[in-house]
């Protein structure tokens, strides 16, 4: 991993849901969310795809147990090993963990990530007690990541549809950033994505350091305008991505 990249992780991890950060209004909605679904939990919640665990501080002291699972060769999975790592390593789409046992289950900015998302909503709703939470978070418009394994984008009726079909009725769904936020978000990601790539060539990478900076503040005045213009765009139809939750149906799936 280069330098470039070391700091930039340690910046997102201080910075990431603040205005100085180039993907600020990905991290913003998403921290925010968390936050917002956190009163009234209890019981056993299941983190899939929990990389480092980043929601856990948002809802730990809140449910009896917190359990982390991820897949055992993910990217997000190798970078928690020395950190925060799962308590369960397995594929969300054959998840070890014994029916109608689920309080509430997270699935943030993973659904995308996963080949047979159907699947993956069918098992769920096979963990779950009746009448639980699952929480999701997926992006709509937003750059290729964690490639190849990016399989998909959904529209709030494709997430509904899934939902459905898989047993879950929706009770919350809400767009998180209008078109402002997500054409400076694309902005941001490209020039960042630019930095990583003269950081991977060696000739390169101190111009990378020297340009990380001004990228940042540029960053931050865009950020700063798109956020003061968000309220001309009320619709929401160019979001960034969605914020789900939903009820597990009494219909049991096996």
């Amino acid at each position: 991993m280069s330098i470039a990249k070391k700091l930039w992780y340690k910046y997102t991890k201080i910075f990431g849901a603040t205005i100085f950060h180039p993907q600020f209004f990905s991290y913003r909605y998403i921290v925010r969310d968390a936050k917002r679904a956190a009163p009234g939990i209890m019981g056993t919640l299941v983190d899939i795809g929990c990389g480092t665990k980043p929601y856990m501080k948002y809802f730990a002291d809140r449910v009896e147990h917190y359990v982390g699972l991820d897949y055992p060769h993910s990217q997000e999975s190798a970078d928690s090993a020395t950190s925060t790592p799962p308590d369960i390593y397995a594929n969300a789409l054959q998840i070890p963990i014994k029916s109608a046992s689920v309080d509430i289950a997270l699935l943030a900015q993973v659904l995308e990530h996963i080949p047979d998302p159907r699947r993956t909503l069918d098992e769920i709703a096979r963990i779950l007690k009746t009448n639980a939470t699952l929480i999701i978070t997926v992006p709509m418009l937003y750059p290729i990541h964690s490639a190849p394994h990016d399989y998909f984008r959904f529209t709030e009726h494709g997430l509904t549809e899934l939902l459905t079909g898989s047993g879950f009725h929706v009770t919350e769904l809400r767009r998180n950033g209008g078109f402002t936020a997500t054409v400076t978000l694309f902005v941001n990601v490209f020039l960042m994505h630019k930095i990583f790539n003269l950081a991977a060539q060696k000739w390169a990478s101190i111009l990378a350091l020297i340009l990380m900076p001004l990228v940042i503040l540029g960053s931050t005045i865009t950020n700063t305008i798109s956020y003061i213009l968000q309220p001309l765009d009320r619709e929401r139809k160019f979001t960034h991505g969605y914020f789900v939750t939903a009820k597990r149906n009494e219909k049991h799936i096996e």
